[in-house]
């Protein structure tokens, strides 16, 4: 069912959108108003013809393809579906309480969010096993915050609480026990957020909180 989105000044500003021909970028807009609340829709052509672009001739499995390949849009399979994603949606969409939540599975659970263009080093196979896979969230999204050491761990018993042992000499760095650099560490964590599915603000969001461990 249509619904009512927001469309910013900054969507006809876009340099790289402006590539393509103006019913594409109509095209576009449409969808989002054919999104559910995270931005996924079915990948039915004719039917989204029908629904944003009634009058007007256009291939729009050809034009969904040009937007794929400019990443505004990722269409993906699964669950035996095939399914189109805004990765952008709810960056500058607020969908309304109320609206009801995606029957849609998500991308990252079928592994087709385009790849970042990241040159990092070689991730160990130590240094994998170090990065938490319970730290990534659940649909893209980091749901907790990623646990720092923990520090004068307090223990119990059926009597009482235990005092915290004295604070002992901060840990090393992550990078530092990996006998890696900052910077070589960070772009490692790139790397791993990339293979795990993040992008965008959620992959810098995982890099920024490792880093802070």
């Amino acid at each position: 069912m249509p619904r009512a989105r927001m469309l910013k000044p900054g969507f006809f500003l876009n340099e790289d959108l402006a590539e393509l021909p103006p019913l594409v970028r109509l095209l576009y807009a449409g969808l989002w108003t054919i999104a559910d609340r995270e931005g996924r829709l079915e990948d039915r052509p004719k039917r989204i013809k029908n629904a944003v672009l009634p009058y007007d001739k256009l291939d729009v499995d050809a034009a969904l393809n040009k937007l794929q390949e400019l990443k505004f849009v990722v269409r993906y399979e699964e669950q035996g579906g095939r399914y189109v994603w805004i990765p952008a949606f709810l960056k500058h969409q607020h969908p309304h309480v109320n609206e009801p939540a995606s029957t849609i599975p998500a991308p990252l659970m079928a592994g087709h969010i385009p790849p970042m263009d990241v040159v990092a080093p070689p991730i160990s196979d130590a240094l994998r096993r170090s990065l938490d896979p319970e730290s990534l969230a659940v649909n893209g999204v980091l749901t907790t915050p990623l646990s720092p050491p923990a520090r004068g761990a307090v223990s119990f018993d059926s009597r009482r609480r235990r005092r915290p042992r004295a604070t002992q000499e901060p840990p090393r760095p992550e990078w530092e026990r990996n006998g890696l650099t900052r910077d070589e560490f960070a772009e490692s964590l790139r790397k791993y957020a990339a293979d795990e599915g993040l992008i965008g603000d959620q992959a810098d969001e995982f890099v920024r909180r490792r880093l802070a461990q």
